[in-house]
């Protein structure tokens, strides 16, 4: 359902050369995004890399279209799910980092509380991969929130200092990929 919602979405919006009827659709439009909201958290547990990898590109989409839609009802319920994937002890990593960084660009979690997010999903506790998948989700489109923020900065610094040599060498293709999605100028 997350694949057609941008297509469907922009009907709404912008209307289409075959005149539909834009009410109609945006009456599917809700009851499908009602669907998915219902149904994305436990989508998002026990899943494969792959799979997460596919998840989280629909999830950009997803979040795009639910901001052009512009329905508060909708815009609530998506929030609420967010929240739900972002907290989820069985979440794919990924996909969680990137739930925080939607629920910190909607400004549902910032200062300490995004701190204390930040600090449980890259203590020593949690394994070295799932701390770097949860890193590459809240950092995918866009690396300015390390420039701009210095406890989230100082976070990710101190826990990469502290990583094995062993296990340092084996993040650094995630840790790369992670980074090499910045612009230039990040």
């Amino acid at each position: 359902l997350m694949e057609v919602i941008p297509g469907l979405v922009n009907i709404t919006r912008y209307g289409n050369v075959r005149k539909t009827d834009a009410e109609l659709v945006l009456g599917i439009v809700n009851s499908m995004i009602t669907r998915i909201c219902i149904s994305l958290p436990a989508a998002c547990t026990g899943i494969d890399e792959d799979a997460a990898m596919h998840l989280f590109d629909l999830f950009f989409k997803m979040n795009d279209a639910v901001n052009l839609l512009q329905q508060i009802e909708i815009t609530q319920l998506w929030k609420q799910t967010l929240s739900s994937v972002a907290g989820g002890k069985n979440s794919s990593p990924v996909i969680a980092g990137y739930a925080t960084r939607l629920l910190a660009d909607h400004k549902l979690i910032a200062g300490d509380e995004l701190v204390k997010t930040f600090y449980y999903a890259m203590s020593a506790a949690t394994a070295p991969g799932i701390a770097a998948a949860w890193l590459e989700g809240f950092l995918k489109g866009s690396g300015t929130l390390l420039l701009l923020d210095n406890d989230i900065w100082g976070i990710i610094n101190e826990w990469v200092k502290q990583l094995d040599e062993e296990v340092f060498t084996q993040l650094l293709p995630l840790l790369r990929r992670t980074f090499s999605n910045f612009s230039q100028a990040e």
